[in-house]
């Protein structure tokens, strides 16, 4: 009686063993060759034959372009902070997605409850992305930061706050009406 005992993929690592022949768990583009055992229970000792197919074949590419996705752009952002934007989630993709950011080079993202970076990554669909950037001492100033992912992008902007106007009512700092020009009281 021949039983056959094992089906697996030939890989540039082990085999893995499953029932029925079948590619599940490679990755996108894996480069494969079906293989199977069965033993001979008939002839003593067991002995076992392996069959190889005599053809590679690669798995599908996959989908790495995902759906369109947006943060959401922030104003009156304070000076010389760190500011975090919304979350996306990656979406409509089977396989991994190249991931890059540019604009200000204080930019990085951060897929899922990984560490920032301003490096390429991979995102797979349902992870989850946020931006930072760091503001600098300057009343409305604006930042921008362009994310990524499997060619589809969105530019995200964080705005620091505006300049403060001045108070009449501040008497360190007023304009003289003649000249228009600001003067500070000495308290004199």
């Amino acid at each position: 009686m021949i039983r056959r005992a094992l089906i697996g993929l030939l890989l540039l690592a082990p085999l893995a063993w499953a029932d029925e022949y079948s590619a599940t768990g490679l990755s996108a583009g894996s480069t494969y060759r079906a293989c199977g055992a069965w033993e001979n229970e008939a002839t003593p000792p067991l002995t076992a034959t392996v069959v190889c197919s005599d053809e590679w074949a690669t798995t599908a590419a996959g989908d790495t372009t995902p759906d369109a996705f947006s943060f959401t752009d922030l104003s009156g952002q304070p000076l010389g902070s760190t500011i975090t934007s919304d979350a996306i989630t990656v979406s409509g993709t089977d396989a991994p997605a190249v991931v890059t950011i540019s604009g200000d080079p204080s930019c990085v993202y951060k897929i899922n409850s990984g560490s920032y970076t301003a490096i390429e990554g991979a995102a797979d669909d349902t992870d989850t992305i946020t931006l930072q950037v760091t503001t600098e001492g300057l009343y409305s100033d604006q930042f921008s930061c362009q994310l990524t992912v499997g060619g589809v992008s969105d530019v995200w902007y964080a705005m620091t706050v505006p300049e403060p106007l001045a108070s009449t009512d501040n008497p360190d700092i007023r304009k003289s009406r003649r000249t228009g020009r600001q003067r500070t009281s000495t308290g004199v």
